[in-house]
């Protein structure tokens, strides 16, 4: 028996990979109609009498373009990412209200200047300095916070409130229903796996505190790419949360219109390409998918 033992990668071909995908969020966003059934899709979920919160879950294969397209909202709202931590929520407003007051003077230079803090020297591998230092500080707030008193709604609601105000007044002929604060959690599979005390996941908790902050101004995405559907937008039978049962709502429902085959619009099957060797070839499939 002969063993055929694969040549290592090469550092130079390795390093390319790593690279090429980060300079693709340089190139000009393709998917505009995506982005406008998104806020289409906010709006549609924050409207709803039955809905059970603020919030909707994003769940797609890696590669569709799910943080690509959040990182475009973020260009014209104002978009916190979530670094996976401990409870404490009243303090991640309290902290962005405190480094976005300095920023600038409106608010869309707000939005375009907090977005750039918070990605400033990140890769594909991590996140940047500005962004790791910025949640270090939350967690330390938090925890001695927490040796004093219990978060609260009204705590975390009066801090959002202040977070807004910093922000400034909106443009006029926006959309009065349209929130002023967006969060992202990025890879919150986790937050469906782990349990507290009560068998309920993290998940199921968070969604029941943005359930508790009733009406503000917020909304929150759930970002996953190797959960189910069904963890984040999940039936009654399955979802233990009492809220949920007794006041007959509904979860919120996921967010899938991303969009596919954008650069095919010029290159049809059956037009352009009509044979199976042209159907194959990398002409014509480098413009398949979902670009970065």
């Amino acid at each position: 028996m002969i063993l055929r033992v694969r040549k290592p990668e090469s550092p130079v071909n390795w390093r390319k990979k790593v690279i090429s995908p980060v300079h693709t969020w340089r190139a000009p966003f393709i998917g505009e109609h995506a982005l406008e059934a998104l806020e289409l899709h906010v709006i549609e979920q924050k409207t709803k009498s039955e809905s059970y919160g603020p919030y909707c879950s994003i769940v797609q294969s890696s590669g569709m373009g799910k943080s690509r397209l959040l990182d475009e909202f973020s260009r014209s709202n104002f978009l916190i990412p979530i670094n996976l931590r401990k409870p404490g929520t009243e303090a991640l407003f309290d902290k962005t209200r405190l480094v976005v007051t300095d920023m600038a003077k409106s608010r869309s230079e707000r939005i375009t200047r907090f977005r750039d803090f918070m990605t400033d020297g990140q890769t594909m591998g991590s996140v940047g300095e500005k962004r790791r230092k910025f949640y270090d500080e939350i967690v330390v707030t938090v925890r001695e916070a927490m040796k004093m008193s219990e978060a609260t709604p009204q705590l975390v609601q009066g801090a959002l409130d202040e977070l807004i105000e910093c922000l400034g007044p909106r443009q006029t002929g926006g959309n009065a229903k349209f929130p002023d604060v967006f969060a992202v959690f990025d890879g919150a599979a986790a937050l469906t796996e782990v349990r507290t005390s009560s068998n309920r996941s993290y998940f199921i908790e968070l969604c029941s505190v943005l359930h508790d902050l009733g009406n503000v101004s917020f909304f929150a995405f759930f970002l996953s790419t190797t959960s189910t559907i069904s963890q984040f937008a999940m039936p009654k039978g399955i979802n233990n949360s009492h809220k949920v049962e007794l006041r007959k709502l509904k979860s919120s429902l996921p967010f899938s219109d991303l969009g596919f085959d954008h650069l095919m619009h010029n290159r049809k099957i059956f037009d352009k390409f009509k044979t199976i060797d042209d159907v194959t070839s990398t002409e014509c499939i480098m413009y398949m998918g979902r670009p970065l």
